[in-house]
């Protein structure tokens, strides 16, 4: 069982413009963990690639070549500075080629809650597939634990857990991801309106009809 809450804007609660703020930066084909050195020459120092194995681990492994992305092109940093200011910083490295956002000239915030999720979804066992977005469906809100503030479609729903699809502006379809149903509340209807229960409505127009009689 799901239960309702009143829906209300993550974005306000998950964006602080007095504290430091994540961002996107898109960078050239292959040039993902170049972007990441770079970023740091340029003073970003905290940075987060979207790597689904731990790059110690994979040298501990000894495998060859770089860890495999969640998906590509996208490298992950987080500041406090002016986001009008960011575009001049990217410019210094040779493979960002812009800050993801409204333009190329003005950056837009991640919510805290999508890169806990990005997060969540590198650190699975199994690794997660991209799929396509539902276009419709009852809309749930993490209130616990790490994921506290994400929104998502729910997919699958049992007495132990519930599957939640979850998407970002940046990526062209969803993950999913199982939290236990405590964990959750609905907050409203992804393309369709909370079905009505029809049975109640007839039995009092029955009602209704038979006192009239």
């Amino acid at each position: 069982m799901i239960h309702e809450c009143p829906p209300q804007s993550p974005r306000e609660q998950s964006i602080h413009p007095s504290e430091p703020n994540w961002y996107a930066a898109y960078t050239l084909p292959g040039q993902e963990w170049r972007a990441r050195e770079e970023l740091q020459d340029a003073g970003l120092e905290e940075r987060f690639l979207p790597a689904l194995v731990h790059l110690d681990e994979w040298m501990r492994r000894g495998a060859e070549g770089e860890p495999p992305l969640l998906f590509t092109r996208y490298v992950f940093f987080r500041t406090a500075e002016d986001p009008e200011l960011l575009p001049d910083r990217v410019a210094r490295t040779q493979s960002v080629l812009y800050v993801a956002g409204a333009s190329p000239r003005r950056p837009s915030p991640v919510l805290n809650h999508e890169m806990a999720v990005l997060r969540e979804l590198c650190s699975q066992d199994r690794h997660p597939e991209l799929g396509p977005m539902p276009e419709t469906g009852r809309v749930a809100r993490i209130v616990q634990g790490p994921l506290a503030g994400a929104e998502g479609v729910v997919r699958r729903c049992t007495k132990t857990q519930i599957r939640l699809a979850f998407t970002m502006p940046i990526l062209a379809g969803c993950y999913e991801l199982a939290v236990p149903p405590e964990f959750v509340v609905s907050v409203g209807f992804l393309g369709t309106k909370k079905p009505r229960h029809r049975g109640g409505r007839r039995g009092r127009s029955r009602g209704a009809a038979g006192a009239a009689a």
